[in-house]
Formats: C-alpha cells, sequence, structure tokens
C-alpha cells in the first residue's frame, strides 16, 4: 500500500509544505502577538536587526538566507515534478 501512496502524494505533500513554509517564514506579527516579546523565528530577528538593533548588514543576510531557503524549496519542487514527468500541478 505505501509504495503506490507515497509516490503519488509526493508532489501535493511537498506542495503542502511550500504553501505552509512561505507565509510561516514571513509572518512576524502574529507571532509577536500570541508569543510575546520572546518569540525567535526569523522574521522577528529580521524585524528586530532592522529596526531595534540598527544592524543592517546582518538584517540583510539573514533576509537573503530567508530568500534562499525559499527558492531551494520551490527548486526541489520543481526538480520533482520534473523527474515525475509531467510537471504536476503549477505553484
Amino acid at each position: 500500500m505505501a509504495y503506490v501512496v507515497c509516490p503519488l502524494a509526493l508532489p501535493g505533500i511537498i506542495s503542502g509544505v511550500i504553501v505552509t513554509m512561505v507565509p510561516a517564514l514571513g509572518a512576524y506579527l502574529t507571532p509577536d502577538l500570541l508569543g510575546g516579546p520572546s518569540s525567535q523565528l526569523i522574521a522577528n530577528v529580521i524585524e528586530r536587526q532592522f529596526k531595534r538593533a540598527n544592524d543592517w548588514p546582518f538584517g540583510a543576510a539573514l533576509s537573503f538566507l530567508l530568500m534562499y531557503a525559499t527558492f531551494i524549496a520551490l527548486f526541489v519542487r520543481a526538480a520533482v515534478a520534473r523527474s515525475r514527468g509531467g510537471g504536476g500541478a503549477a505553484l
């Protein structure tokens, strides 16, 4: 059963991870309101570097790391779709 379900569900699983990862990485207001000022999500750290710490180079470096992680996830999704021979549903 797993030999059939997992390969067929893999494109959907990867797409679901990407669709939930991108807003979660960019959200900084909701975790700050729910978790308080001690929350340590990447978007909160980037926001603190720009606004409070005035460390613009480190904030920019973290922002680029966040973009690279998103691009890598999208590249993995495209590579899996390409290796399956059809492309599947586009994001």
